[in-house]
């Protein structure tokens, strides 16, 4: 796993989509981006738009889901189950394939539980930074737009492996 920036990041989808329409070979990570893509055709018209989509904020009040963070955690997601990192991960998402019986439906239901993880991880070290007035109001400063809560996730994300593992096993059958 790597930690890009968000706009290294953000060209990585970017990147794979024009040279997946132009036909043009594809490239390291760009493979797994590329099924990412393709799995989630309403993102198809902000993956060609680099200009308009690049520095756009996704704020979770205005409600809208941010595509490049739901294709990233399908990419790391991906890493995970390819090199069975942490351990014991494939057989965890294997077992809920099995209940979930469609690949994307278990891969958005893990995604999930990943994202709670990371959500927590970034409260978690912007409460720390924070003031005693400021934990009280769980509304410590620069929540949304805090660029090392932001640049920490890659990080925490493999640290987080045992409690997602724990999530994964736990989720319904739907």
């Amino acid at each position: 796993m790597y930690g890009p920036s968000r706009d290294q990041a953000r060209a990585l989808f970017f990147e794979t989509w024009r040279r997946w329409r132009d036909g043009l070979p594809l490239e390291g990570m760009q493979a797994v981006a590329l099924e990412a893509i393709l799995a989630h055709p309403e993102y198809h018209g902000v993956l060609s738009d680099p200009a308009r989509h690049l520095e756009r904020d996704y704020p979770p009040e205005a409600g809208e889901t941010n595509p490049f963070l739901h294709l990233a955690l399908h990419v790391a997601l991906a890493e995970q189950l390819a090199t069975d990192q942490p351990p014991g991960i494939r057989a965890a998402f294997d077992a809920l394939l099995a209940r979930r019986r469609e690949r994307h439906a278990a891969e958005h239901a893990a995604i999930d539980c990943l994202a709670e993880m990371v959500w927590r991880a970034q409260r978690a070290a912007l409460r720390r930074r924070a003031s005693p007035a400021q934990r009280r109001s769980y509304n410590p400063p620069g929540w949304a737009a805090n660029q090392a809560a932001r640049s920490s996730i890659s990080r925490w994300v493999r640290f987080a492996a045992k409690p997602f593992m724990i999530a994964l096993f736990r989720l319904p059958a739907l």
